[in-house]
């Protein structure tokens, strides 16, 4: 759903954009062409000022991309600006912490990929809460086998989680309504993993806390340096 979800959204703005664009072609060519009959421009004037809309939007592409290059490879973290469903950030100590698909947290030591089990060698997946307690990673999980949330102690020396016993149940379902049936652990799941949203030991507060801005600073910068002389320009002759 994830990769659904990301794929119409770039096809929204990338739509929204290729209107928007259109649009502002059509009405700078109608504009353009009554003035260079006016003052004698030749028909390469109109023709730039006719694709200047797009070469701006094409700019925004390359800027983008550049922007996502740029966070992976360098700030190694999402590219962020409300495109990425799946967040992940590299903690200062190497290690990857994320979201897959948007509540499913996740922390994963240099190299280590997560895999079927709540948690394994090198990761600890399906994460509530999380704090650091130097050599510690402590916090809470959901355990999809035994559909039971649980405390975790993650040790970064040994690269091995160690989860407590206590099955938290009773309380996620006074709280959300825990229903009878198959549907037991959907609910649970459901309302263990709405806290990642309220809680204040959430781990989505140190995905941010750890989210570099300066990425974002750089898309704007190298978007106006390139579309900003383009824009002159066009007011220069559009208000002639």
């Amino acid at each position: 759903m994830a990769g659904f979800a990301i794929v119409m959204k770039f096809l929204f703005y990338g739509f929204v954009g290729f209107l928007g664009a259109s649009i502002t072609s059509v009405i700078l060519f109608l504009h353009i062409r009554k003035k260079a009959r006016e003052y004698h421009w030749s028909s390469g004037v109109v023709f730039l000022a006719t694709v200047a809309p797009f070469l701006i939007l094409f700019w925004a592409i390359a800027s983008f991309n550049l922007h996502v290059w740029i966070s992976n490879h360098i700030a190694h973290q999402d590219c962020g600006l409300g495109l990425s469903p799946d967040p992940w950030v590299r903690l200062p100590n190497g290690y990857i912490l994320g979201s897959a698909n948007t509540y499913d947290g996740y922390l994963a030591a240099p190299g280590a990929t997560t895999d079927r089990p709540v948690t394994g060698p090198g990761y600890v997946r399906s994460i509530i809460t999380l704090k650091w307690e130097e050599p510690y990673y402590v916090g809470t999980l959901f355990d999809f086998d035994s559909n039971h949330q649980r405390d975790f102690v993650y040790d970064i020396r040994t690269q091995i989680a160690t989860t407590s016993n206590s099955n938290h149940n009773e309380y996620i379902a006074s709280r959300y309504g825990g229903i009878n049936g198959n549907d037991l652990k959907i609910s649970y799941w459901a309302g263990a993993q709405t806290r990642t949203h309220y809680d204040p030991d959430s781990y989505r507060i140190m995905l941010a806390q750890n989210h570099h801005q300066w990425p974002y600073f750089v898309f704007f910068v190298l978007f106006l340096l390139g579309a900003s002389p383009i824009v002159l320009w066009l007011t220069r002759i559009y208000y002639l």
